[in-house]
């Protein structure tokens, strides 16, 4: 399907279109409180040296992601990914983006979600919402379960946002795109856009 339109609008998940980074509530209604401070403790030394920029965003989220799901079956991870979505995502939505969403649907505005979080629940809301596409960081599934392994150049995160924007969408750059991110990792692709808006 090719974009028909000649406008894009391109939206960061994370902080943009919602108010709280959705991996950890989707790790909270998943697990419970207790749960999820056990394994942010756990890894407290991953989340320490990504601060320190010592780590990698990708390595980072690897970790803590595989600390709750490695081995565990993908169906099984996909269905705690559906409840969330229908559940609890919707209370994370910034009012404001969901009326600019719905406005720019009714100007015929091709809508794209960029994010570092991962696709399986976020996609259920975003479909809903009629997203044309929802690029997002991609981890390793083997014989069915999750292996969690996110390589650099699957993560949708910093600079290779654009290389997994250019290569979903290889005729963005004949369109007039508009991009909206929160933090200093999104200039990249909104360094793209002809109007581009900061969420604070």
């Amino acid at each position: 399907m090719e974009l028909n339109n000649k406008k894009i609008a391109i939206f960061d998940f994370d902080g943009t279109i919602t108010f709280k980074d959705s991996f950890n509530s989707f790790l909270i209604y998943t697990f419970g409180y207790f749960k999820f401070t056990k394994g942010m403790i756990r890894n407290s030394l991953s989340i320490i040296k990504y601060i320190l920029k010592l780590k990698s965003n990708s390595e980072m989220k690897e970790k803590i992601f595989t600390y709750f799901y490695k081995n565990i079956q993908y169906d099984k991870y996909l269905n705690d990914c559906i409840l969330y979505s229908h559940n609890k995502l919707p209370s994370i939505i910034r009012p404001d983006m969901l009326n600019l969403i719905y406005k720019y649907k009714e100007e015929n505005v091709k809508l794209i979600i960029l994010s570092a979080s991962f696709k399986e629940w976020i996609e259920p809301w975003a479909k809903k919402k009629g997203f044309y596409k929802i690029i997002c960081s991609e981890f390793s599934v083997n014989n069915g379960l999750v292996e969690g392994v996110i390589t650099e150049d699957k993560s949708c995160y910093g600079l290779n946002k654009v290389n997994m924007l250019m290569s979903k969408v290889p005729n963005l750059k004949e369109h007039y795109i508009i991009a909206y991110g929160d933090s200093k990792s999104d200039k990249y692709f909104m360094d793209l856009a002809n109007e581009k808006y900061y969420v604070r």
